[in-house]
């Protein structure tokens, strides 16, 4: 593990010591853990927003477009052959 030097606010000093101590952790725990959590964050948020971008770009494609109501389209087809008619709900 690599050591790391850095200026923190007084006060953060403080509440991280109070939490570390009601932890039982050490403070330089405590700020790993806090680091993780916040870098787990900001990842999860980027690929949040790459995906919404994705959907849009999807979205506004005139191929993926016809191609999708072509696929919908399909699931109406009923085969012909198929006696079980495994998509229906026995109940009704």
């Amino acid at each position: 593990m690599t050591a790391i030097s850095m200026k923190l606010p007084d006060a953060l000093i403080d509440q991280s010591t109070h939490i570390a101590n009601e932890l039982g952790i050490s403070r330089s725990a405590l700020i790993r853990q806090a680091l993780t959590r916040e870098i787990e964050r900001i990842t999860r948020e980027r690929e949040q927003k790459a995906l919404t971008a994705d959907l849009k770009n999807l979205a506004a494609n005139p191929n993926y477009i016809a191609e999708s109501a072509l696929l919908d389209a399909s699931f109406n087809d009923i085969p012909a052959d198929d006696a079980e008619q495994w998509w229906e709900d026995p109940r009704h």
